[in-house]
């Protein structure tokens, strides 16, 4: 059986440079299961590592895609939770109760994607 999820950005989605920017994101699967990543594009990574005195970039929780369209970030969550991958490359914050306990959200009523 295919999971179906919702992706939310909690703080909105407002991106500048879709080429040059990231995203955090809580990823909600229909198991009540609620994920965090963030998503970078290519060329923000390339841009924080210029910046950075470190000779190095890292994050955890991370993917990285070419544009933080929203299509383009649907279609890499889908694939990662197809593929099995969502507990290796989001972190798990809990469950649907526990992380949306204010607001009495279950995956049924969470809001759309990306909004």
């Amino acid at each position: 059986m295919l999971l179906q999820f919702k992706v939310l950005c909690l703080a909105g989605y407002h991106v500048d440079d879709e080429y040059n920017d990231n995203l955090d994101l809580n990823i909600v699967l229909d198991t009540e299961e609620v994920f965090f990543a963030t998503v970078f594009t290519i060329r923000n990574v390339q841009t924080l590592l210029a910046r950075s005195p470190e000779p190095y970039f890292w994050s955890v929780d991370m993917f990285i895609v070419d544009n933080l369209r929203v299509p383009t970030i649907l279609d890499a969550v889908a694939c990662i939770v197809k593929e099995g991958m969502a507990d290796t490359v989001f972190g798990r914050i809990g469950t649907t109760a526990t992380v949306y306990r204010d607001m009495d959200y279950s995956f049924a009523n969470l809001p759309g994607h990306l909004q």
